[in-house]
Parts: structure tokens; C-alpha cells; sequence
């Protein structure tokens, strides 16, 4: 009884630290890529005929996003990192 209450808590140590592991790498995946979009649609930035950029600073480009195409088009690569993320657990 001793070997399997030892062998479920060790279990259960397991389990905790992949939830834990899951759930900072959803977080962390969904927060940077929040921030890569916005630095990628900065660099992609090309000025119009009139040499003007569409974005004036980061904080625009994300609050035209977000006017323009909603909160979930910050998160446009997050299958792929929840794809990847399973192979770093």
C-alpha cells in the first residue's frame, strides 16, 4: 500500500508540473505573439506615394489592428505554436 500511495503522489507531482508547464507556455505563446505580429507589420511597413507610413509607432499599428481586424488577429500563428509547444513538453 506503502509503494502505491508513494507511486500516485509521484504521479500527481508529474501531472501538476506538465498543467503548470502547459499553462505558462499557452500564456507566454499568446502574449509574444501579440508582440511579434505587431513588430512584423512594422517592419513590413512600406511608406505610400506621398513617402507617408501607414503606422506612426507600435502602439498604433496594434490599436489599428484592433479596430481593424479584432483581437484574434493578434494571435494569427498560435496553432503552429501550440504544435510546437507539444514537442517542447
Amino acid at each position: 500500500i506503502l509503494l502505491i500511495l508513494c507511486f500516485s503522489r509521484i504521479m500527481w507531482i508529474l501531472v501538476k508540473g506538465l498543467l503548470l508547464k502547459a499553462q505558462v507556455l499557452f500564456r507566454d505563446s499568446s502574449l509574444q505573439l501579440s508582440f511579434n505580429y505587431v513588430e512584423t507589420e512594422i517592419q513590413k511597413m512600406q511608406p505610400d506615394a506621398e513617402a507617408k507610413y501607414l503606422y506612426t509607432s507600435s502602439f498604433d499599428c496594434a490599436m489599428e489592428t484592433l479596430k481593424a481586424r479584432g483581437p484574434f488577429k493578434f494571435c494569427t500563428g498560435f496553432p503552429i505554436c501550440v504544435r510546437i509547444a507539444l514537442h517542447v513538453m
